[in-house]
């Protein structure tokens, strides 16, 4: 069996991550998907999948979900590409699918969930299921013993009642529970950070990267933000909560805007911070999409960026490199690039090999600031 297929039954799924890199080592699912599957009973029907990264557990269970709960616009992208490879109905697949800033459909009957990395979207994604799901609606959650806590599981317990853990299997962990409190939800909007140089207050979202907590990497690229010239189309690649856009667009009000992000709780999170900065705000896009997928080539001026290099919990160093080329095809000629980075990453090299230049703006001991011309 080949390292990108996963055997389910009498299933065997062709499964890619997205984006796809050629020779990639990760896979697609992980063993707590694989466990989680093995444990649906064939009778169970009108399954809501919640937190399916590449759509292992939606493709696996695709005839009898109800719906599939996601943050993610790579779901998408990865169901579409993954359904095509197996030579299923992708149309079919991916209507099931919902956004999270969308309740999912009620009445929910079964509810198949994988842990999420971040608490604050657990604990919100719980009160929303239970407060939508009648007494009685049967909970399993999975995920892998290195990323599971206690604390998770007093969540579960919390919103939903007693908790059953299952025993491991390779390295993975089931946990069950059954509806028996529904209350109250938890706050969508929540209180954050103030942006540096202003006395603007930030608010967050759940699981938003960077959302509660101003990360040390956009704090750099904040302290070197005077060193970027006004420009007329800017694009905040992988925007997360709007932070870099924001303190650019006190600088230079006069700029279009374009911010994107995989994450429909991080377009959410920097379309209300940007309301709540400036009501009146015009030229000024949200956009939830992979990368630039969609966006027009040759056309921003300046690209903006903090390049992820986890997706979840796991590294993957070449996300960098794939927003790096992917803010190349948008960029119009002599538009700049200008991003901040973890030092030991070496992206100075990768711009360089990418760009023909790379100039360094600013470094301490942990990060650097680069830019490239086009």
């Amino acid at each position: 069996m080949k390292q990108n297929q996963l055997s389910i039954g009498d299933q065997l799924l062709t499964l890619n991550r997205a984006p796809h890199f050629d020779h990639q080592p990760l896979r697609a699912w992980d063993a707590a998907d694989a466990y989680l599957l093995s444990l649906v009973p064939d009778s169970a029907t009108d399954l809501t999948v919640v937190n399916d990264s590449f759509g292992a557990l939606t493709l696996a269970l695709r005839d009898r979900i109800q719906q599939s709960w996601s943050d993610s616009a790579l779901l998408k992208s990865a169901l579409k590409k993954n359904a095509k490879e197996n030579h299923l109905n992708s149309v079919y697949t991916l209507e099931k699918v919902i956004d999270l800033t969308n309740d999912p459909e009620a009445p929910i009957s079964t509810i198949l969930l994988k842990i999420p990395k971040s608490n604050r979207l657990l604990e919100w994604q719980l009160s929303k299921l239970s407060s939508l799901s009648p007494k009685g609606t049967e909970l399993w959650l999975a995920g892998m013993d290195k990323h599971i806590t206690k604390n998770q599981f007093e969540l579960v317990a919390k919103y939903f009642g007693d908790v059953t853990a299952l025993r491991g299997v390779k390295k993975a962990r089931v946990w069950q529970a059954v509806n028996s409190k529904p209350g109250i939800v938890s706050e969508f909007f929540s209180p954050a950070y103030t942006l540096p140089g202003s006395d603007f207050n930030l608010i967050a979202t759940p699981g938003v990267y960077s959302g509660e907590n101003l990360d040390p990497g956009s704090r750099f690229f904040l302290e070197n933000i005077h060193k970027l010239s006004s420009s007329e189309r800017v694009l905040d690649l992988g925007c997360g909560n709007g932070v870099l856009s924001l303190a650019y667009h006190l600088r230079f009000p006069e700029a279009a805007l374009t911010l994107t992000d995989e994450s429909s709780h991080g377009i959410a999170c920097a379309r209300e911070n940007f309301k709540r900065l400036d009501s009146d705000f015009k030229d000024i896009d949200f956009i939830q999409t992979e990368a630039t997928t969609g966006l027009k080539e040759d056309y921003f001026s300046m690209v903006i960026c903090n390049p992820p290099f986890h997706q979840g919990t796991t590294i993957n160093t070449q996300l960098g490199q794939y927003f790096f080329k992917a803010a190349k095809k948008v960029l119009k000629r002599d538009g700049e690039l200008w991003i901040v980075a973890n030092r030991h990453l070496n992206y100075q090299a990768t711009l360089k090999h990418l760009f023909g230049n790379s100039v360094m703006q600013a470094q301490n001991d942990k990060f650097v600031v680069l830019s490239a011309r086009n």
